[in-house]
């Protein structure tokens, strides 16, 4: 049966809708409109072009630090950038979000021939890595700047959660190629090894770590160069660890296709914790929203317009075959 078909896919594809609307709806209840207008009308190319810049940068800087985990002939930077992307903009259109990987994963190695266990390895260490750099920027950032009793609880809770998460993960990676039951898998006892390896190189884990706070800061930048065309009263460390939060919260709470509703709502939650109106911190979410999400829809699309689907079977449906070496490696045997 159709995986697509499956009721309980429908379910939650029902589910998201639902919870999405539900988040719109408590976000644009009680906003003025024509100070929400007056508010789209501050918003200038002279710092979303900049802001856009800095999200293309962030892009490239995380396609680098993907590049660092390979332990062995790793793709090039330009096809990470194209992969990575593709995989964030189909899954940012998806009614569900948990494409990225697998079309990342099926590009790397269907198309381009690359070790399962090293693209599997690698894939599952980039979003550990997020994770850990998420977590510690949170917790400093509430330690800092505590939240109101009220959202406190939740904040911790879901922070604890999401640690706990993150051990378990690390504990089977590391040991899961010593597990009886599954010596007779071979891409498990290789993709346990790959993590091993990894994390014996202390160099290498440090500079990972290091490529993945450059990363979040330049999109840090991003959103302030947003925040400062609006005209919000508020520093680039509380809007850092506020940028974290709700694109923690979009990629974890069901909403809409990219987050829509979850990231807004989050956004005016947080903002307004520190004297930004509703308004104003909504023109910003839009904007961020936009700006954040927009440019890997478009890598996506152009590069399945030139190089296809990641599975081979698809092929005839390229439309611009001859441009495909831009994008592609050749296949490894």
């Amino acid at each position: 049966m159709n995986p697509l078909k499956k009721p309980q896919f429908l379910l939650r594809v029902i589910f998201g809708f639902v919870v999405g609307v539900i988040f719109l709806f408590f976000t644009t209840r009680d906003i003025n409109l024509n100070i929400f207008i007056n508010s789209i009308a501050d918003l200038s190319f002279n710092f979303i072009l900049p802001s856009i810049g800095f999200v293309v940068l962030s892009l490239f800087t995380s396609a680098y630090r993907w590049k660092t985990l390979f332990t062995e002939h790793p793709p090039s930077i330009l096809r990470l950038f194209v992969v990575e992307n593709t995989g964030v903009g189909i899954n940012s259109l998806a009614p569900i979000r948990i494409l990225a990987e697998p079309i990342q994963f099926a590009y790397l190695t269907v198309r381009d021939g690359y070790k399962q266990s090293q693209v599997l390895a690698s894939l599952i260490l980039v979003r550990m890595v997020d994770l850990a750099i998420t977590l510690i920027t949170i917790v400093f950032g509430l330690l800092l700047s505590p939240p109101p009793h009220e959202l406190k609880d939740f904040i911790w809770t879901t922070s604890l959660i999401l640690a706990l998460f993150l051990m378990v993960i690390t504990y089977i990676s590391l040991t899961i190629n010593r597990w009886e039951y599954f010596k007779k898998y071979p891409l498990i006892i290789e993709y346990g090894t790959v993590w091993r390896d990894l994390f014996r190189q202390a160099s290498r884990l440090f500079k990972v770590l290091l490529i993945t706070n450059i990363k979040w800061l330049l999109l840090g930048v991003s959103g302030w160069l947003i925040a400062k065309d609006l005209g919000l009263a508020i520093h680039y460390w509380q809007l850092y660890v506020i940028i974290l939060i709700i694109t923690t919260i979009a990629s974890i709470v069901p909403g809409l296709p990219s987050g829509l509703g979850p990231f807004e709502f989050a956004s005016i939650v947080f903002l307004g914790l520190h004297g930004i109106e509703r308004e104003s911190a909504l023109v910003f979410a839009l904007a961020a929203h936009l700006i954040y999400f927009l440019p890997p829809i478009i890598i996506a699309g152009i590069n399945i317009a030139i190089s296809g689907s990641p599975f081979p079977i698809w092929d005839r449906l390229t439309k611009f075959s001859f441009l495909d070496r831009v994008f592609n490696t050749t296949k490894r045997n």
